[in-house]
């Protein structure tokens, strides 16, 4: 009788020589980086597509519809447009001012005032002179008044002779009247020099 026992050294099943390989994160990650792929270029082509758009609607030029009106015209366009009426206007303006100044300096060139006249005889009158009446006309002024007495007369006219050729052209004293208390009544004609009532000269002079 065989006493050995039937033992086998085979084993019934096979050992697992290691932990077992498993696949599904590589496989997430590959669709997860498939994904960004697909995405960041359909965002570079939206990208490219709407400046390309930008860029068609900013160059695009302007069209002629049937009456002859411009119409649809791009950003770039638009702006050419507008910088040429805007200059246009400006010229304009520009031009319409510089009439206005012209018409204006014409104006004050021919225009006249008699406050340098006034000014000329208050610097120039002795104090036993006196005027009553004073009369412009067409560069000439015509003055009535009265004097101490003929010796006054004489003094002012030797002090407005030292006008003569400069403010005044001539000067005639006429008419002289001797009143019964000792006063002489006169006329005085004054031929002014042009320049002396011209009035861009007057503010020529007063402008610091």
């Amino acid at each position: 009788m065989d006493n050995h026992d039937n033992t086998s050294f085979i084993p019934k099943q096979v050992l697992a020589t290691g932990p077992s390989r498993r696949h599904e994160p590589r496989s997430l990650f590959m669709i997860l980086s498939t994904l960004v792929f697909v995405v960041s270029f359909l965002f570079a082509g939206g990208v490219y597509a709407f400046r390309s758009y930008l860029t068609s609607e900013i160059k695009r030029p302007c069209e002629t519809s049937l009456d002859s009106t411009t119409i649809n015209c791009g950003l770039e366009a638009k702006l050419e447009r507008q910088r040429q009426e805007l200059d246009q206007q400006l010229i304009a303006d520009i031009q319409s001012f510089y009439d206005r100044l012209q018409g204006a300096k014409s104006v004050i060139g021919g225009h006249l005032t008699l406050l340098p006249v006034f000014d000329l005889l208050e610097a120039q009158t002795l104090k036993t002179i006196s005027y009553d009446n004073f009369n412009y006309r067409e560069g000439q002024v015509v003055l009535s008044g009265k004097a101490a007495g003929y010796e006054s007369i004489a003094l002012q006219s030797d002090e407005l002779g030292a006008e003569a050729g400069r403010e005044i052209s001539k000067f005639v004293f006429s008419d002289l009247v001797l009143g019964d208390n000792g006063r002489v009544g006169f006329k005085l004609t004054l031929d002014l020099a042009p320049e002396l009532v011209s009035y861009q000269r007057y503010l020529d002079n007063s402008t610091p």
